[in-house]
């Protein structure tokens, strides 16, 4: 929770595990523990939320974005069944868990999965032969943990419901509400191979577990890798600005980026500290970021006097780094480089 809040929402993911996977005929075991569970969770999560809410108005010593901003959560009910929606359209970008797959495909896949296994396993269901002996406690407890699953989706989705903001939604942020969909789509895969003979159901969905996860780890290999390489190019081609700059003897008191709007501004800041470790060698070179920092309201271009600020503070030993976007003006100041770089999308 500590390390990063919407990431702790899978546990109630975990507790979900437990409630799709264990036998019906153990509900009273499971549920017992699938309570206890929440609960911890729901008293953790509270505790967090009142300790953040209380250091973050009355003791801030940073700025934080509006998106992650405790102090004035979002609490209309309108917005809530809004986001709900939103979560509910499997075919929306923020389910592309497979950056390299038809989205449309995914969205088409996860319906199947999960309509198609919540049909068998209500067939399953009516033939086991829990429903054949205990008809009423049986449905009665299937009713339970219906109302148990719902209850965990939402509270895994609970960071998303909560963000004041909807600025920074990012596949973090969605973590626990993304893995409690795929558990209940690997839920559905299972209940898919009921059709199946015993003596292949097993091989069956070893079979699609092991194909996802290739799949998935492909995927994310040659996304990983066609990140690294394309920001290998531009540390280098940053590099060879600054060291053409400096071979004519120029003094560098300032790195400014010239951006499109499209890109993120606030990495060129460690990319700058990279390429001049690269040339100065590590100790040699202290930097400080002068911009707007991430996080603060409004647009650089109305904070110029900041920065300019920023710059005349500066040490003998630090460089500053600042950036603007395309469409904008910016303040020139002595001893600086510009340079002007756009990060574009490689092809898979």
């Amino acid at each position: 929770m500590l390390a990063y809040p919407s990431m702790a929402f899978l546990f109630p993911a975990l507790i979900l595990t437990k409630l799709l996977f264990s036998n019906l005929s153990n509900w009273l075991e499971t549920r017992c523990e699938a309570i206890q569970e929440t609960m911890v969770f729901c008293t953790v999560g509270l505790a967090y939320f009142i300790w953040g809410y209380y250091n973050m108005r009355y003791h801030g010593r940073a700025p934080v974005t509006e998106a992650y901003q405790l102090d004035h959560p979002n609490l209309s009910i309108l917005e809530l069944l809004r986001r709900l929606l939103f979560l509910t359209n499997v075919f929306n970008d923020w389910w592309a868990v497979s950056p390299m797959s038809s989205q449309r495909v995914q969205g088409w896949i996860t319906i199947v999965a999960i309509v198609g296994g919540a049909f068998w396993g209500t067939i399953s269901f009516l033939k086991s032969n829990f429903y054949l002996q205990h008809g009423k406690q049986a449905v009665s407890w299937l009713v339970q943990v219906i109302v148990g699953v719902v209850v965990l989706l939402i509270l895994s989705s609970g960071f998303f419901l909560l963000m004041p903001s909807l600025s920074l939604v990012q596949t973090r942020v969605l973590f626990g509400i993304l893995s409690s969909g795929w558990v209940l789509m690997f839920w559905g895969v299972c209940r898919w191979a009921w059709i199946f003979p015993n003596t292949v159901r097993e091989y069956m969905i070893g079979s699609v577990f092991c194909l996802f996860f290739l799949v998935q780890g492909t995927q994310a290999n040659k996304v990983t890798m066609v990140n690294a390489i394309s920001h290998a190019e531009y540390l280098n081609l940053d590099i060879t600005a600054i060291s053409n700059y400096l071979a004519k003897g120029n003094e560098l008191r300032r790195i400014h980026f010239i951006i499109p709007k499209s890109n993120y501004p606030y990495d060129r800041f460690f990319m700058a500290h990279a390429a001049l470790v690269k040339i100065l060698g590590r100790g040699n070179v202290e930097v400080k970021w002068c911009s707007l920092p991430r996080g603060y309201q409004g647009e650089e271009i109305n904070h110029q006097a900041d920065m300019l600020a920023c710059i005349s503070n500066l040490s003998n030993s630090e460089i500053a780094v600042t950036y603007s976007y395309e469409s904008d003006s910016f303040k020139a100041t002595k001893a600086m480089l510009v340079i002007k770089n756009h990060y574009q999308e490689h092809n898979l």
